[in-house]
């Protein structure tokens, strides 16, 4: 899975012949190439007891039907699954903790609202997710990534160059597009100072087609409702028990609080999703009487 995001570049934009030509390239192809399992599992169907199997088994069941399952949709599926509905919420809850770490008001912020809500003792429940608005605006501010589209039809987009002049681009049926969400969160004619961390922003009216990271329309990502109920869970569940903090590491023991704040706030890469930096944090465990 590290070489599918890391190639997916090179896989979308090079032919084989040409991956075979560098070390990288060869472990992209090969990991696309393990990617692929849908025949080996369709030649042995009763050997494996997983996810996968049971999508198998679901076409098989509805293969006379109009809505049984494609060798494209299978993939996409198991893709959207193991990267979609992983990559994505693992490196946003890690870098949203980086921010937590050298944003003390905003996570003791945060906390009040989990003690607000949460009574002492108790663990977070599903129920509690409502209230947690400032941990879901913590979130927010951690937007960066890559949307990939594939145009159905030919179609024509209207750009503008620096001095606001339009420019019509016309767009033939099956080029792949990647959206350039990382831009448009941080425009400033949709966002006021886009680069300074502050969740608040989020508490009033914001144009919400400026804030597309789970894209939006009849193609926006089926699995936001999940993600969101996940990534505030775990972030309450820690902010509830621990203060992050930024480990002490001795190559950084003469940086200046700027610099600190700097390293542990880039975002790092971004690709098809965005992948957090091993920044090194503290997590201490709170009062235990307020638990």
């Amino acid at each position: 899975m590290n070489f599918v995001n890391e190639g997916i570049f090179h896989r979308l934009a090079l032919p084989d012949w040409i991956l075979s030509l560098y070390k990288f390239g060869r472990d992209t192809k090969t990991a696309y190439q393990e990617l692929e399992m849908i025949e080996n599992r369709l030649a042995s169907p009763g050997e494996h007891n997983d996810l996968f199997s049971n999508l198998l088994q679901a076409r098989e069941e509805e293969k006379d039907s109009s809505i049984a399952l494609s060798d494209s949709d299978l993939m996409g599926n198991i893709f959207t699954l193991l990267m979609a509905g992983y990559e994505t919420s693992a490196n946003t809850l890690a870098i949203t903790l980086s921010f937590l770490s050298v944003y003390p008001e905003v996570q003791e912020k945060w906390y009040e609202q989990i003690k607000e809500h949460v009574r002492t003792g108790d663990l977070p429940a599903y129920t509690d997710i409502p209230h947690f608005t400032y941990g879901m605006e913590n979130i927010q501010e951690i937007k960066a990534l890559m949307i990939p589209k594939e145009f159905a039809r030919d179609t024509q987009i209207i750009t503008f160059d620096a001095n606001g002049q339009e420019t019509p681009v016309p767009v033939p049926t099956g080029v792949d597009i990647l959206l350039n969400v990382v831009a448009l969160h941080n425009n400033p004619k949709y966002w006021d100072d886009p680069y300074t961390f502050r969740p608040e922003r989020f508490l009033g009216d914001y144009n919400r087609y400026a804030w597309l990271p789970f894209s939006a329309c009849p193609r926006a990502c089926i699995g936001r409702r999940f993600a969101e109920v996940e990534m505030l869970a775990v972030l309450a569940l820690i902010v509830q028990r621990y203060e992050i903090t930024p480990a002490h590491k001795p190559e950084f023991v003469h940086e200046t609080e700027k610099e600190r704040q700097a390293r542990l706030t880039d975002i790092g890469k971004v690709s098809f999703v965005i992948q957090a930096q091993n920044v090194g944090l503290t997590l201490q465990r709170r009062d235990l009487e307020h638990l």
